[in-house]
């Protein structure tokens, strides 16, 4: 009789494990198909990061670009190349009467969500070879999604240095001080993550709620959050800090003109800005080394954050955007690389 219910029992649970992965099998194919109906910003992300990123094996480092790797995302054509950056091809070795300016960041810099063409630092070396005559320019885009500073100067020692820069331009955003988060590909959590499009769906409802929690625990604001990276005890910041003069000091130490800039953050609006520890804490940091330092802030001034962004749901910068910061490290740049082509 014992014997019998636990047969009954075993043969119960068997047949819910079945149902229950025919359902999961069913449910994960009707998601795939029906992607392109639900997709969002947060959905976009997840694949970006399924399809053009791997972990990285320094441990400073969360991840890297998969070389060689493409992806549609957001409407837009991502492109890597075989360094692993979202740009064109270029010879490791600096061609002759050649100005090279390597750009490091984060999906701002990137340029999320706009054709590769439009991104700053495209606009920018156009703008430097169509107005200054007796040297090419080059703008090489090195920025990752998800990047911060300490990730970017790993980035500046072991890829950067190589291609041989005469100015190193950091794209400096304010969630800059986040602390390095560890990409983990060998767990099986990890493998699911990364390729179910079940957890894409239900991951997507979950940031949401959790970034409401969190700006509940920040007195109901973003900016509440940006603030306590700022705090002088928070690891991020002292991280941020010490890589961010490392950056400068690799540079100058390699006859390289370091320049940071530093990004709105593109949420609220312009005009009364909430972010305001951001350009005095970096500022304190670039002016006692003496690198050039551009707030771009002013230079949106006259326009709407709606304006200047991707979507209402998606805050980086929009074709106008990305124009105006490539106009506003063109004005700051001018007279260093004019300089350097006579």
């Amino acid at each position: 009789m014992a014997k019998n219910k636990a047969k009954n029992i075993f043969k119960n649970l068997l047949l819910l494990i079945i149902v229950l992965a025919i359902v999961t099998m069913l449910l994960e194919i009707s998601l795939r198909l029906a992607y392109p109906f639900y997709f969002n910003y947060n959905t976009e992300m997840w694949c970006y990061s399924v399809l053009l990123k791997m972990a990285s094996p320094n441990p400073n480092v969360s991840h890297e670009h998969v070389p060689n790797s493409e992806a549609f995302l957001y409407g837009v054509d991502v492109k890597i190349n075989s360094y692993g950056f979202r740009d064109k091809e270029y010879s490791l070795k600096k061609p002759e009467n050649t100005y090279r300016i390597l750009v490091l960041g984060d999906s701002f810099t990137l340029g999320w969500g706009v054709p590769i063409e439009y991104a700053y630092s495209e606009v920018l070396e156009k703008m430097l070879n169509e107005n200054i005559k007796g040297k090419k320019f080059e703008v090489i885009n090195t920025a990752l999604g998800n990047y911060n500073t300490q990730m970017e100067y790993e980035l500046l020692k072991e890829k950067g240095l190589k291609l041989n820069p005469d100015m190193v331009i950091v794209g400096f955003y304010p969630n800059d001080p986040e602390l390095t988060v560890k990409f983990d590909e060998k767990s099986f959590s990890t493998f699911i993550k990364r390729h179910s499009y079940i957890y894409a769906f239900f991951w997507d409802r979950l940031i949401k709620l959790k970034t409401r929690i969190d700006l509940a625990g920040n007195k109901g604001s973003y900016a509440g959050y940006v603030h306590n990276l700022y705090r002088s005890d928070f690891e991020g910041r002292k991280i941020m800090e010490n890589s961010l003069n490392g950056i400068i000091d690799l540079s100058k130490q390699n006859s390289i003109t370091p320049v940071v800039v530093i990004l709105p953050q593109f949420f609220g609006n312009f005009e009364n800005y909430e972010f305001k520890e951001v350009y005095p804490t970096v500022s304190s940091i670039t002016s006692g080394k003496n690198a050039l330092t551009i707030d771009i802030l002013p230079y949106f001034k006259n326009n709407s954050v709606k304006d200047v962004i991707v979507s209402f749901e998606d805050a980086h910068p929009n074709k106008l955007g990305h124009s105006i910061i490539a106009k506003a490290i063109y004005d700051n740049i001018y007279n260093i690389v004019s300089e350097k082509s006579k």
